[in-house]
C-alpha cells in the first residue's frame, strides 16, 4: 500500500501468514504495479487466476477500480482496512473514530487545551476521516487546534521528523501536544524535539496512531490509538477461508473498534 509503514505493513502481512492454513501459500502483492487499463487486463487475470482467493489492504480510494474489477471476476475477495461502499464485497474496517474521541477525552482529563497534528495523505480517506473526526471531537471539548503547528508527512519517519521540525521553528506558539496520523511520524517527531531542546512529555505531548509492536519500547513509550490490525487480519482470513469452502459468512461489512493505549508520551 502506498504511503504505509513498512512496520505496519510487516506486521500485518505476518499475521496474515500466522493465520494461513498450512495447505496454502502467501504472496504479497502490490496494487500499484498491477493498474487495470485494457492493455493489461489480460496479464492481470492471469496473475490473479492463480490465487484461490485475495485479501485487499488498502486505505486509498484509488485502489477502487482495481477492486472492482476482481470482484467481476468473480474471484472470492476480502478487502480489509478501509470501509467499501459496494454492499456486495466483503469488508472489514475499522471504526477510527471511537479512539480519537477516546484521546480527546484523555487529553481534556490531563487539563490540554491545545492541540497540533501531522497528518497523513490528504488524499487517503482515512486521513481525512481522522482529521474531521479529531476537529469535531476537540471543539466539542473546547480544545483548540493551533492551525500553524498543522502538517502534512507521508507516513514514515523522516517525514514526521521533518514536520516536527517545521512545527517547532516556527515557535510562535505551539500547541501542548501534537497528534501524529501514525506511529513511524510519531518516532520523527520525537527525534526532532530532542534535537531541538524540547522534553516529552514536559514541553510537548506526543500521540501517535496504530499501536505498532515497538510503541511500547520507545523512549518515552508512546501513547498512541491501537489498530486493530491483527483482529482484522483474523476476521479477513475467517472470510476468506469461509469463501473458499463454500460457506458464505452471514454479513458482507465487519466493523472493529480502535481504542486509546496511554502509556508515557503524554503527562
Amino acid at each position: 500500500m502506498e504511503g504505509t509503514s513498512e512496520v505496519f505493513l510487516g506486521d500485518l502481512v505476518n499475521q496474515i501468514y500466522q493465520l494461513l492454513p498450512h495447505n496454502y501459500l502467501l504472496s504479497v502483492n502490490s496494487i500499484d504495479k498491477m493498474n487495470i487499463n485494457e492493455e493489461k487486463n489480460s496479464l492481470i487475470e492471469a496473475v490473479i487466476g492463480r490465487f484461490d482467493g485475495v485479501i485487499i489492504a488498502t486505505q486509498s480510494e484509488k485502489d477502487d477500480l482495481f477492486i472492482e474489477y476482481l470482484h467481476q471476476l468473480n474471484l472470492p475477495i476480502v478487502v480489509m482496512n478501509r470501509y467499501i461502499e459496494n454492499k456486495e464485497i466483503y469488508n472489514v474496517s475499522t471504526d477510527e473514530s471511537m479512539g480519537i474521541q477516546e484521546m480527546v477525552d484523555y487529553l481534556v482529563d490531563c487539563g490540554i487545551k491545545t492541540v497540533g497534528t501531522i497528518k497523513g495523505f490528504s488524499s487517503f480517506s482515512s486521513a481525512k476521516k481522522r482529521y474531521h473526526k479529531l476537529v469535531e471531537a476537540c471543539d466539542q471539548a473546547g480544545i483548540n487546534i493551533v492551525h500553524s503547528a498543522i502538517e502534512e508527512g507521508k507516513y514514515t519517519i523522516a517525514s514526521g521528523y521533518e514536520a516536527m521540525k517545521k512545527i517547532l521553528m516556527k515557535n510562535d506558539r505551539l500547541p501542548e501536544v501534537i497528534f501524529c496520523g501514525n506511529d513511524d511520524m510519531a518516532i520523527g517527531a520525537i527525534k526532532a524535539c530532542k534535537e531541538l531542546q524540547y522534553s516529552i512529555p514536559e514541553d510537548l505531548a506526543i500521540i501517535g496512531f496504530d499501536d505498532t509492536n515497538y510503541a511500547k519500547y520507545m523512549s518515552p513509550a508512546l501513547t498512541t490509538i491501537h489498530k486493530p490490525y491483527r483482529e482484522m487480519a483474523q476476521k479477513s482470513m475467517e472470510i476468506l477461508l469461509d469463501l473458499l469452502e463454500e460457506k458464505p459468512p452471514q454479513k458482507y461489512k465487519y466493523n472493529i473498534d480502535s481504542e486509546l493505549i496511554i502509556r508515557d508520551s503524554v503527562k
